[in-house]
């Protein structure tokens, strides 16, 4: 099977459109690392990684025949991860240096190798490109415990890739930035790939050119990523408030605790 080759001189837009209803690949290739380049990428619809490729480095950007996403709606939050959630803070973009460290510690370098983690840390610092790439972290006291690495493209949130160091940590992280994402009016939350944890938060696969007509809908809306540090169970609550307890209810069973969204 032939792999598409892209590069900045492309007509992204247009190449995308000829692309995604034939192309049976999940990956395309590259080797511009340039972050406008990136951040343009993703405001197409490809989630950007990275191989090796002696002796360098290739971009791989990754447009799924099946993208995994939340649609608010469907958002599961387990009772047990409700309830460890009032031991932890969440901030936004307040440690992206540990974050990056706390995923290579967890995973190695998998594919958050450096040049990838370059052109992610000038958009980390870019306010103005079509994309923007964030971090969120999930604080136990003064101690990074969970916290992931992703994207802003207009209305839409991508997760990239995360970590966690202790129990509960990871499902709490995810469920408070869902209620962030969910409560300044993002569109719903792209997981890229499917994995069993995503479902159990609530995550459904569709379909490439339905998950691009979402992202058309709602990539030139504009917000602003940005929320104060917070306790993780008030913020869940807000957006999903208890249910009543009943005599003899019991709690549901605990989401798999996974912390691994690489793509």
């Amino acid at each position: 099977m032939s792999v598409a080759v892209l590069s900045p001189e492309d007509d992204l837009a247009a190449v995308t459109a000829r692309l995604a209803p034939t192309y049976h690949n999940d990956f395309c290739v590259s080797s511009c690392f340039d972050a406008h380049f990136v951040a343009s990428l993703m405001r197409e619809g490809f989630l950007p990684i990275c191989t090796r490729s002696f002796p360098g480095y290739t971009l791989l950007p990754k447009l799924h025949c099946q993208r995994c996403i939340v649609r608010w709606e469907d958002l599961h939050v387990e009772h047990g991860a409700r309830k460890a959630a009032k031991n932890f803070e969440i901030t936004i973009d307040s440690d992206f240096e540990g974050v990056v460290k706390g995923c290579h510690a967890q995973h190695g370098q998998n594919w958050l190798y450096p040049p990838i983690v370059e052109a992610f840390r000038c958009l980390s610092k870019a306010s103005a490109d079509v994309a923007t790439v964030h971090s969120f972290e999930c604080w136990e006291g003064s101690t990074l415990v969970a916290g992931e690495l992703g994207y802003v493209t207009g209305g839409v949130y991508c997760s990239l890739t995360g970590f966690c160091t202790v129990p509960s940590a990871g499902t709490v992280q995810c469920l408070a930035t869902a209620a962030v994402l969910k409560k300044l009016g993002f569109g719903f939350w792209d997981l890229g790939m499917g994995m069993r944890y995503k479902h159990g938060l609530g995550a459904k696969e569709v379909p490439r050119m339905e998950f691009l007509a979402l992202l058309h809908a709602h990539r030139d809306r504009k917000i602003v990523l940005a929320h104060p540090r917070s306790n993780a169970r008030q913020i869940i609550d807000e957006i999903r408030p208890p249910l009543p307890t009943t005599v003899g209810s019991s709690a549901a069973s605990a989401v798999p605790q996974q912390q691994q969204q690489q793509q």
